[in-house]
């Protein structure tokens, strides 16, 4: 675990009587995130192995497009502004 700490492989180690708290912690974190920007990078990490350098970049000029008209967006720069906790996803509700 140190290792890979070292290496950059992984941003946080954790005991393992402190594992279940943290991986609460993370998905709870990532539940709250911007669901559409981050399902869209996640695809973008997947298939960017098969692709060259001018297909990644035309496939995430693309994906940005999407994610910069998002609602999402947009309520993450106003709560950067407001230095406030960001509230996405409200169009899931």
């Amino acid at each position: 675990a140190s290792e890979a700490m070292e290496l950059g492989l992984v941003h946080e180690v954790v005991r393992s009587e402190e594992l279940m708290a943290a991986t609460e912690a993370l998905a709870t974190e990532l539940a709250a995130g911007p669901q559409v920007a981050m399902r869209l990078l996640k695809r973008t990490v997947y298939n960017a192995a098969e692709m060259n350098w001018l297909q990644a970049l035309d496939d995430i000029a693309g994906k940005t497009a999407v994610t910069d008209h998002h609602p999402d967006a947009t309520e993450g720069v106003a709560s950067f502004k407001e230095k406030r906790m960001p509230h996405f996803n409200k169009w899931l509700s």
